[in-house]
Formats: C-alpha cells, sequence, structure tokens
C-alpha cells in the first residue's frame, strides 16, 4: 500500500471511530496530525514529549489560540500525560466534538512553531514542588589513600561498597541528604618488619561503615543532563574482626571524615532518575595508634569513590 494510501485509510478508520462514539453519546474530540515530525510539548514545561509523523490522530481534550492539548499516545511512549500541539499542525476530523477552551497561562509554554527555543525557554527551571524528597540506593567501587594498609590486610586496596539513603531537594537546586554506606573484605593477619609483610594465615574482615550528612546544588534546569556538586560530613567506623581474637584484641573505632562530592543526574521520567557520581574523602589520623598502618605511616581512612545512583521520587 503507497504512503498516501494509508494516510487515507488511517483518516477514515478515525472518521469511523468519532462517528461511532458519537452515536453512543459518548464523542471525543479527535484530530488528524497534518505535518511530518509534528512536535507534542510536554505541557509542564518545555521540553519534547514525542515526535509524530502526519496522519497520526490524536485526541484532542482542549485548546488555546495556538495550541491544542492531547493525550500523548501509547505507542510513542505516554501513560496518560497530555501535551500540546501547534493548532496548525492538527485538523479535527469531521463531526469531531470541539475540544472546549483552557487556559495555559503560568504553563512553561514552548517556542512558536518555525521559531528556535530561546535560551530562557532551555535553561528555564523545571517545574515541581517547593520541597520534594527522594530515596536513593548506590553501588559502587571505592579506592583508599592507606594503600599499603589495605593491600596488606584485605588483599587490595580497594573494594565494593553498598550505600542508600534520602535526599531532601529544594527547588530552587539546593539539596540536603542522608546516607549510609558499607565496605566489608576478608584477608587475613599480618606481620610487618622492616617493611616486608608476612602473612599470617589467619582470616580478619575488614569493615568500614561511614553515616554522611552532604548539603549540595543542583542548577534547576529542563535538560536531560544535570550536574550537581556538594560537601559533607561523616562518621566513619572501622572494624577489624578475628574469629581467634579476644574481644579486647578485636580493633572498632569511630572517626569524623570531611568529602567533595560530585556527579552528573540523568533525567529519566518524573519519579526515576540514575545518577554517576564520585566522591573524595579524607579521614585524618582514623588509621593512627600502631597495627599495620602504623608501619607502613599511612593515617588517612579517606580515599576517592565512583558509584552508580537511582533517585526514586518527585
Amino acid at each position: 500500500m503507497t504512503a498516501s494510501g494509508l494516510f487515507t485509510l488511517r483518516i477514515s478508520l478515525a472518521a469511523l471511530l468519532v462517528v461511532g462514539l458519537g452515536s453512543t453519546g459518548l464523542a471525543q474530540s479527535y484530530g488528524t496530525v497534518t505535518a511530518d515530525r509534528a512536535i507534542i510539548w510536554r505541557s509542564d514545561t518545555s521540553v519534547v514529549a514525542a515526535v509524530v509523523d502526519a496522519g497520526a490522530v490524536l485526541e484532542v481534550i482542549g485548546r488555546s489560540d495556538r495550541w491544542y492539548e492531547v493525550v500523548i499516545p501509547l505507542d510513542l511512549g505516554g501513560r496518560g500525560e497530555r501535551g500540546l500541539i501547534a493548532i496548525t499542525q492538527v485538523t479535527l476530523l469531521e463531526g469531531a466534538t470541539p475540544p472546549p477552551e483552557r487556559s495555559l497561562r503560568g504553563r512553561a509554554l514552548p517556542p512558536q512553531s518555525g521559531q528556535k527555543t530561546p535560551p530562557a525557554a532551555r535553561s528555564a527551571p523545571a517545574p515541581g514542588p517547593r520541597v520534594a524528597v527522594r530515596g536513593f540506593g548506590q553501588a559502587g567501587l571505592i579506592g583508599f589513600a592507606a594503600r599499603r594498609s589495605f593491600t596488606a590486610l584485605a588483599g587490595n586496596a580497594y573494594g565494593s561498597t553498598l550505600g542508600a539513603g534520602a535526599q531532601v531537594r529544594f527547588r530552587g537546586g539546593l539539596y540536603v541528604q542522608a546516607s549510609v554506606e558499607r565496605f566489608e573484605e576478608t584477608g587475613q593477619r599480618v606481620f610487618v618488619f622492616g617493611g616486608e609483610t608476612f602473612p599470617l594465615g589467619i582470616p580478619n574482615t575488614v569493615t568500614v561503615q561511614p553515616v554522611l550528612l552532604a548539603v549540595g546544588y543542583r542548577p534547576p534546569s529542563a535538560v536531560s543532563l544535570r550536574p550537581y556538586l556538594g560537601v559533607g560530613i561523616g562518621s566513619y567506623l572501622l572494624t577489624e574482626v578475628s574469629r581467634f581474637d579476644d574481644p579486647s584484641e578485636q580493633v572498632e573505632r569511630r572517626h569524623a571524615g570531611y568529602h567533595i562530592h560530585g556527579g552528573v543526574e540523568f533525567w529519566a521520567h518524573r519519579w526515576f532518575a540514575p545518577a554517576v557520581e564520585a566522591r573524595y574523602t579524607t579521614v585524618p589520623d582514623a588509621l593512627a595508634g600502631g597495627g599495620t598502618a602504623a608501619e607502613f605511616e599511612e593515617r588517612d581512612l579517606g580515599g576517592w569513590q565512583v558509584h552508580a545512583k537511582i533517585l526514586v521520587g518527585p
């Protein structure tokens, strides 16, 4: 079937649908898109929601002087959301109920058809609640500044971490968050003499559990990539446990630490956003007081960390 034939068939089917609905008293307003690559804009911000070709039939639920308000089709990723399309790109089907007039005052309207998006529209803050709470989970890789000590005790100076937390964000871009994390690795006890390490064959589990509080700023934006930067403090619990230890021999120390973090949040859905984040931490003098770290003259429990993050919330 040719493109023109397919276009005619789609219009005919849509017209039959409208006539059928009208005969039962349930007539709705439908329109046919008349331009290829026509843009349906999100109704709450100047972001493209979908792109449709000529011949597509849309449910029209309202209109203003320049825009039709339509329901974004399921096959274009819509789940009942509404969008805006230029009146000049849609023709109402014959017999369709005229859509009601709607006021779009106060909305972030898209640019007029044929005009470039002005800089103000591209960088305009995305609308949303003044205060919103989001939960998040994260997993990543940590590399310790005390490389020789962790390599001797755990076999590596790096390892995986898991964490979770909550974030309170404000419309202006400021956010405050709290989180808990955990690193755990089992190696063996060692004896260091003259700079040389001698494994003792005694299993030893090293655990680092920070509780963090941070404040940061993510510029409000309607674009899909949203960078952010923040600083924070934390309480770091370091434990070393071996099954052969007496309670007095087990290591359990808590120290204050400080960090700076930055990342990029990828807008995927209003209630779901993945992010990639990097962090540098310093926990001064956390390894002072003897032991393997003292032999290597390493005192800082901090280091670098990279993790993937999933945020859920408005």
